[in-house]
């Protein structure tokens, strides 16, 4: 079984925590890790009571798009994805 990262991510993603061990049997749309990403949000400021552009980090989890069997990892804990793949 071999799931690759699509393109619709927002890339780059830090792996934040495996969920599956080799030999594990995945189902479709199991979920394999956990990984956060930087985007802009808008938010309100209360002071100033206008909209503005700030830096936050969210959390998300990658599914699987195949059912098998996990034979290894290629990724860790605290890796960064820069692109699809």
């Amino acid at each position: 079984m071999r799931i690759i990262t699509p393109e619709n991510l927002h890339y780059p993603i830090t792996v934040t925590r495996l969920l599956r061990n080799p030999q594990d049997q995945i189902d479709y749309n199991a979920p394999l890790f956990t990984y956060q990403y930087k985007t802009k949000v808008l938010e309100g400021d209360e002071e100033t009571r206008e909209n503005k552009l700030v830096d936050r980090i969210m959390p998300s989890t990658f599914e699987s798009s195949a059912e098998g069997t996990l034979t290894q990892w290629h990724i860790s804990q605290g890796r960064v994805i820069s692109r699809p793949g």
